[in-house]
């Protein structure tokens, strides 16, 4: 070995890697990992995905070699006809396999590598939420764990048209938008669209409350106007069964805020431990019908400083459930 060679991760482009190494030693690499890893480290994850998809399913050096050639941009000299004939015919077959096996992804980046990879199917494993790609058709999302499938899109989306097939899985809507999904099965859609659960509430006037006390309004004024502030949505919460605590009957949560009410929000929640009380069978049925749910606030104007005056989650199943426990 040429002791002044660097290693995969001392080089940083495609080409590169192809003037420094030998299509032999990149086979190797490739079935050691170490090159997966290089690609998905340089933001080639499809190819990342293809290759480990290659060795995890005993794809032979030439199979492997051929992937190389084509990443790399390698000419394949020295294949003979015959050699080319059974590698494109193992790579069928290595393809016909990928097509009908489902990935597991546990996290976001996983669904990412999985879809560019070219899987049909894709099990939405682990606690945390996912957002699938509406654009690339023919796929199939199934959950565990009662998997939270989040849509930011603000247009009617017609998934059947797409061939995506969902199963076991919960939606959470960002957008008032129409949702077909007449293929997919045991979905549970949640609408988390509401800015203000009050009518009579114009947003419009939280923002004014929001920027402060104008130069000529009383304190008692601008408190009032604080406390006409109510049911405001102010971030989202998703419930995970591991932060359920049988025998305090409450839920751990871990809020996301919304940015527009962080000035407010920031020395409110600093340093505090967000829970609900709930009791089991109550937190089961919502765990299940309702994973994501909005956080709305009421203000008040307290310690000459815009606060708020309550936290809590406004469910379908259990009504209004007020966040416990700050300190």
């Amino acid at each position: 070995m040429d002791e002044n060679k660097k290693t995969l991760p001392e080089y940083a482009t495609v080409e590169e890697i192809r003037n420094n190494f030998t299509i032999t030693e990149l086979v190797e690499k490739a079935k050691n990992e170490n090159l997966s890893e290089w690609l998905a480290s340089n933001f080639l994850l499809g190819q990342a995905q293809k290759l480990l998809d290659l060795v995890e399913n005993d794809a032979g050096d030439k199979e492997i070699f051929a992937l190389l050639c084509r990443i790399f941009q390698i000419d394949m000299n020295g294949l003979s006809e015959d050699e080319a004939k059974e590698i494109s015919a193992s790579l069928d077959n290595i393809r016909s396999r990928l097509a009908n096996k489902a990935i597991v992804a546990e996290d976001q980046a996983d669904l990412a590598r999985a879809v560019w990879g070219g899987a049909d199917t894709i099990i939405l494993r682990g606690e945390s939420e996912f957002s699938i790609p509406i654009g690339v058709p023919n796929k199939k999302f199934v959950g565990e764990n009662n998997t939270v499938i989040e849509i930011f899109y603000d247009e009617d989306i017609n998934l059947d048209e797409k061939n995506i097939v969902l199963e076991n899985v919960q939606i959470f809507l960002r957008s008032p938008i129409n949702l077909t999904i007449n293929k997919s099965q045991n979905v549970k859609v949640i609408t988390g669209n509401k800015k203000t659960l009050a009518p009579e509430n114009d947003l419009s006037e939280v923002f004014k409350v929001l920027k402060g006390r104008s130069p000529f309004e009383s304190v008692d004024s601008y408190r009032q106007r604080a406390e006409n502030c109510k049911g405001v949505a102010v971030g989202y919460a998703l419930l995970k069964s591991s932060n359920y605590e049988y025998d305090s009957n409450s839920f751990k949560i871990e809020p996301v805020w919304d940015l527009k009410f962080i000035d407010v929000l920031r020395n409110f929640v600093a340093g505090k431990k967000f829970t609900i009380k709930i009791a089991p069978e109550v937190a089961e049925r919502l765990y299940y019908n309702e994973r994501k749910l909005q956080i709305f606030a009421d203000f008040t104007f307290a310690e000459n400083k815009l606060t708020i005056a309550s936290l809590y989650l406004e469910t379908q199943g259990a009504g209004r459930i007020f966040i416990e426990n700050w300190n």
